[in-house]
């Protein structure tokens, strides 16, 4: 406004001497000098413009300075307030946050340390709701997403993992957390928000054996709940070599009397991973099958893994049970061969004391105990898990021969 009011006074001045007009004349020594009014009136005003103008700069760059010390401060403060927060100093870190909010408002990085100030303070619900509220909010940062999600692993609280892993994919890729938050939910049987996962794992993953993994267990689990056979179908296909999915989908076929259709999955399967739960499962396949038969399947089944022990194993124990000894001995004796395994090798001293044999003596047995192994965080389970309860896994559980001891088993 003063600006405004200056302005129209020059200007006023201006038309009042280009108005009346007339010279000034002064005598300086002996020399005349003439001015015109109006040429003397437009100089003033002139210089007087450029003073004002010359005056704003200034004012402007002393304002420009005077901001900057500001902006020190609070960053200042908010460098101290996480130096304390790290030192579990609650006291100093209270004091250099509220200089810090009072000179840089309220951005994600004073809110989280605000948040992790209510956890020094063991104030976790507090947080939480911090947290939560910083979820809403950001858009272009995941302070408060990622500092959720941590908090919940601290407390175990997979809901609040599955509300952060939300907020986070929604602005970033993250595919480790949403593998994590597909987990929880294969393990919820919340199928209709893993399927989310699921499609944006699809986006951000360019592992197809992966992602194929994931997918397979995800069917298989809801396969298993709502015993629909087309789930189960897909994923056999996308994961032949798991054992859960292709006996889940061969006993499907199998209550449908489809005995031949379940044969087919289980050899696929035994071929790709050759495992006694597929044996055992192919050599029952049938209705009231005979010990010839259970043999012949046997046979049939073994030529899909060629060098296993399983085979031979299951048939030597198929053969004893029907007092066949020397042809369990036979197949017992080829399956120490290809592994030196001391269970095996009692299963050939009790045969050899059925046929009054001299038994014979081996050396070099393994004593193993079989275990059901994560192959990322190594936990064990005594059976098939589809979501490891300690790493969030999926489909990680491989069956894994511990060996106890190397001894030396003599029968003699």
């Amino acid at each position: 406004m003063r600006y405004f009011i200056e302005l129209i006074a020059f200007v006023g001045l201006l038309a009042a001497a280009i108005y009346f007009g007339g010279t000034v004349t002064l005598e300086i020594g002996q020399s005349q000098m003439c001015f015109s009014v109006a040429a003397l009136a437009i100089g003033v005003a002139c210089l007087v413009l450029l003073l004002e103008l010359f005056l704003a700069i200034c004012r402007g760059i002393g304002k420009l300075f005077q901001g900057r010390p500001k902006w020190q401060k609070g960053l200042d403060s908010l460098q101290s307030a996480f130096s304390n927060v790290l030192l579990k100093d609650k006291v100093s870190a209270g004091k250099a946050l509220s200089q810090a909010k009072k000179h840089l408002g309220d951005i994600p990085l004073v809110s989280w340390l605000e948040g992790q100030l209510q956890l020094l303070s063991h104030n976790n619900h507090e947080a939480k709701s911090i947290f939560y509220s910083m979820c809403r909010t950001e858009s272009n940062t995941v302070f408060g997403a990622h500092s959720l999600y941590q908090l919940g692993l601290q407390n175990h609280s997979e809901e609040d993992i599955l509300n952060s892993v939300d907020a986070i994919i929604s602005s970033t890729a993250a595919p480790d957390l949403a593998a994590h938050a597909l987990a929880i939910t294969i393990k919820q049987h919340d199928f209709s928000r893993g399927e989310c996962y699921l499609k944006h794992l699809h986006k951000t993953i360019r592992d197809d054996s992966k992602i194929a993994l994931w997918q397979a267990v995800f069917l298989y689990e809801k396969s298993l709940l709502t015993s629909d056979e087309s789930l189960a179908k897909k994923a056999f296909n996308l994961q032949p070599d798991l054992t859960m999915c292709a006996m889940h989908y061969a006993n499907l076929l199998r209550q449908q009397n489809e005995y031949r259709a379940a044969k087919k999955v289980l050899c696929k399967s035994f071929e790709k991973n050759p495992a006694q739960n597929l044996f055992q499962a192919y050599s029952n396949c049938g209705d009231s099958l005979s010990i010839m038969d259970r043999l012949k399947l046997g046979e049939k089944i073994a030529t899909y893994a060629p060098d296993s022990w399983i085979p031979q194993y299951e048939l030597g124990k198929i053969a004893f049970e029907a007092e066949m000894y020397p042809t369990a001995l036979q197949y017992f004796e080829t399956a120490y061969e290809r592994c030196h395994y001391d269970f095996i090798a009692r299963k050939i001293l009790l045969t050899s004391h059925q046929l009054d044999e001299a038994p014979p003596i081996m050396n070099e047995s393994i004593v193993v105990n079989f275990v059901w192994q994560c192959s990322h965080c190594g936990a064990v389970a005594s059976d098939w898990l589809s979501v490891c309860p300690r790493c969030y896994g999926i489909g990680t559980y491989l069956l894994t021969a511990q060996e106890q001891t190397s001894a030396f088993l003599q029968i003699s």
